[in-house]
């Protein structure tokens, strides 16, 4: 019963973090055509085009932020449904540099710029983390299945022969036999 639940929860959690991987590299496209003198929707349009192949995922959120664009929605409300669908908190962090840029006429380019440099921290962080729980994980298993046999191995030899020192052989002599 909760099989579901819980694979749903996993996917969930995959796609989050495959879209979280790929904001940065999206943010950075974006600057670049927004630099060169494009439009938000066209810097958009042209951004989603290039990231077909490399990311499908995202390609395809952006896709529907650009049809919503189109069917009358500023682009900071399609990007604020883009973060209520995917549930990522810089997605939404993103659409409010977008609606402040556009709201106070401030350049775009570098509070974008700004975000995709928070989001690589972000991500560097979360790898420094990994690579940290990775240690603690590994410990119990060294501890379990590699110490154990490496201890036999070097110590097996030193504990049978102080155990022959110790204790040398008797001389056996068999009971004899009786009239």
């Amino acid at each position: 019963m909760m099989l579901p639940s819980l694979w749903l929860r996993w996917r969930v959690g995959r796609r989050q973090l495959r879209l979280g991987t790929m904001l940065p590299d999206f943010l950075d496209l974006t600057v670049t055509c927004l630099e060169a003198g494009q439009s938000f929707e066209a810097a958009l349009q042209r951004v989603t085009d290039e990231m077909r192949e490399a990311h499908p995922v995202l390609a395809l959120e952006l896709t529907i932020v650009q049809r919503e664009m189109a069917f009358g929605a500023s682009p900071h409300r399609a990007i604020r449904n883009f973060a209520d669908r995917s549930g990522l908190e810089v997605v939404r962090t993103l659409a409010t540099f977008v609606e402040q840029a556009q709201k106070y006429g401030c350049s775009m380019t570098e509070s974008l710029r700004t975000h995709a440099d928070m989001l690589r921290d972000l991500r560097e962080q979360r790898a420094e983390e990994l690579a940290q729980k990775a240690a603690v994980k590994i410990l119990f298993p060294t501890l379990l299945f590699i110490f154990p046999p490496i201890l036999i191995t070097l110590a097996g030899p030193a504990v049978i022969e102080f155990r022959e020192k110790l204790m040398p052989e008797s001389t056996f002599e068999a009971p004899s036999q009786g009239s």
